[in-house]
């Protein structure tokens, strides 16, 4: 029963953590292109935002969250350069910069009139107060945020459902709509998300076995079956939302709505006032978010410092973080995905790789890792 109960909990608590207003805008993205042609482009998208996922997650919790122990099978210095170009990622380069251009998208669909550039100025310093402040009461309030976000986007799909489309389905080009999932898969980083995600998920179980056998078989065993069920969570979610936007993507269309507006627009022609809801929520996910890619990256920054011997007051790695961001959101979400995209797509086969060999040797002995890598390497240069 508690083996139960803690997989629940946990797996809950998974998709919370994978779950966030910048990860919600891909599905809606799918599900507007494919049109009719939802399902494949959705299969896709499932593989590299759910399936995979889960599978690093569950590697790196085979790793005990060691991630430097997990990438550095491959050399120490290939390894720390992959665990750089995470963090980089996960944090000024482009997860950091998305947030603050989804944030700006919703508030800025019929509400108000502000650029790019003061709003995501104005972003990056509250970023930055917040982060140094531990601001308890906006912590506390992202476990409230992601239950009040989901409940909104359960009502969406609803709505959506129940509503007629403005005109029959649009007609789409003929394509790989389920290779075209897959890319869009990849920019949710959830991949490279859980291998850091394991931390959080394994305090997690332990902390509920606090007074009970915590072999590592048990803690495994429960964080498989939570895996399972914050990806199973997910896949729904997604595939909801991805059949709302294909539903009525012919009024999408036709309003010109950019990629980080599409939640917001979607609430706007649905129900009465439900651009300004969903406007609210998804800034304040977005500043919860924020707060937490920031953290990311300085505190790596930090840490390695110091492990040279060089010690800064952490605003210095906290504000240069923040000063990349800040440049990077001016790019704009289409931008971001034109400049850092390809980078996603080149690097996300070699972390997929990694994981599935690390997690071939904790089950199996499987001994080589770093042939399979450096020729994924080589195969996506020669592509």
């Amino acid at each position: 029963m508690l083996r139960q109960k803690s997989s629940w909990l946990t797996g809950f608590a998974l998709f919370a953590m994978f779950f966030g207003a910048g990860n919600v805008t891909f599905p809606l993205l799918v599900g507007q292109f494919s049109g009719q042609h939802y399902v494949f482009a959705m299969i896709g998208l499932l593989l590299t935002a759910v399936v995979v996922p889960v599978l690093c997650l569950l590697s790196m919790i085979m790793f005990n969250a060691d991630y430097r122990g997990f990438f550095y099978r491959i050399g120490r210095w290939p390894g720390w350069s992959l665990i750089l170009l995470s963090v980089l990622l996960l944090g000024p380069f482009f997860a950091l910069p998305r947030v603050v251009t989804v944030a700006h998208g919703a508030l800025t669909y019929q509400l108000v009139d502000i650029p790019l550039l003061w709003f995501a100025l104005g972003f990056c310093v509250l970023t930055l107060v917040l982060t140094l402040k531990n601001n308890v009461l906006i912590n506390a309030l992202g476990y409230v945020l992601t239950p009040l976000l989901l409940l909104f986007c359960l009502v969406l799909i609803v709505l959506g459902i129940m509503a007629p489309p403005v005109t029959e389905n649009i007609q789409t080009q003929d394509q790989n709509f389920m290779l075209y999932g897959l890319i869009e898969g990849y920019f949710t980083l959830d991949a490279v998300a859980a291998l850091f995600f394991a931390g959080i998920l394994l305090k997690s179980v332990k902390s509920l076995l606090a007074k009970n056998k915590q072999s590592p078989q048990r803690v495994f065993k429960i964080a498989l079956v939570a895996s399972f069920i914050g990806g199973a969570l997910l896949a729904l979610v997604y595939l909801g939302l991805a059949y709302v936007a294909a539903k009525h993507g012919q009024f999408l269309y036709q309003g010109n709505v950019d990629a980080a507006q599409i939640l917001t627009a979607l609430s706007y022609h649905l129900f009465p006032g439900g651009d300004a809801l969903s406007a609210g929520l998804v800034f304040l996910a977005c500043i919860t978010t924020a707060l937490a890619l920031a953290a990311l990256f300085a505190d790596f920054l930090q840490d390695e410092l110091v492990m040279r011997n060089i010690k800064l007051p952490y605003i210095y790695p906290l504000g240069l973080t923040l000063v990349i961001a800040f440049f990077m959101s001016t790019l704009g979400f289409t931008g971001l995905m034109s400049w850092i995209g390809p980078v996603i797509v080149f690097c996300y086969p070699i972390f997929i790789i990694l994981s599935l060999c690390n997690l071939a040797y904790k089950l199996w002995g499987w001994q080589w890792v770093k042939t399979p890598v450096f020729l994924t390497l080589v195969l996506m240069i020669m592509v």
